[in-house]
């Protein structure tokens, strides 16, 4: 009678554990299954295709992070050697909608971009990237993307986009020399206000630029 209590008691927890495990992850148990075993094929221009070709392949697995209640999947991307391309989050693993911080890498392993989906939601849970973002000018617009780009280790460029993809606020384009133009998209509509720096960060000329012009 005992022996058939333990058991019985054993099951109880080890289901609900399973259960509970599940439902933390709100991720149907087949697809964290599917998850450990598929690997995505890629040609250069980002096309899925079968292996053998391929210049890239993808990995995804359930992430640690959260996202309005919802478990993120990780995104691992590699060139074909086995070095890393990106790693990044998605909402999603039938398309992938990336939240968060995606980071790109060269082949020799050096960052060249950062993108961070929903900066004022996640830029503490990343706070990597908030020394390039105090750089620039706070935007207040939703929903907004920061990106950071570097050539080689320096920087090229820092700016939001909007949900649209569209340049707002303030963005930074670097040049190798130290100068710097600082342009003001004034949420994506032109003409915007063009500013030039030197290294030492003194103003240099001022004017502007109407992309409708061009």
């Amino acid at each position: 009678m005992k022996k058939a209590t333990i058991i019985l008691l054993l099951l109880i927890s080890f289901s609900s554990f399973s259960q509970e495990d599940y439902a933390s992850t709100n991720i149907d148990s087949t697809i964290i299954q599917s998850l450990s075993k598929k690997i995505i094929y890629f040609d250069k221009e980002w096309n899925e295709i079968p292996k053998g070709k391929h210049k890239y392949y993808r990995l995804l697995s359930i992430s640690e992070y959260n996202y309005k209640g919802q478990k993120l999947f990780e995104v691992n991307d590699y060139y074909k050697n086995g070095k890393i391309q990106m790693n990044g989050y998605s909402t999603r693993v039938d398309t992938i909608e990336y939240i968060g911080l995606s980071t790109y890498y060269n082949h020799d392993g050096t960052i060249y971009r950062y993108s961070l989906y929903e900066y004022d939601t996640f830029k503490d849970v990343f706070p990597q990237v908030e020394k390039y973002a105090s750089k620039i000018k706070h935007c207040d617009i939703p929903n907004k993307t920061l990106h950071i780009k570097f050539q080689p280790r320096k920087l090229k460029y820092i700016g939001y986009r909007n949900s649209d993809g569209k340049r707002i606020g303030v963005w930074h384009f670097y040049h190798k020399n130290g100068k710097y133009i600082v342009c003001d998209f004034k949420n994506g509509i032109s003409p915007t206000v063009i500013r030039l720096y030197n290294k030492n960060d003194e103003l240099i000329r001022k004017g502007y630029y109407n992309p409708k012009s061009h």
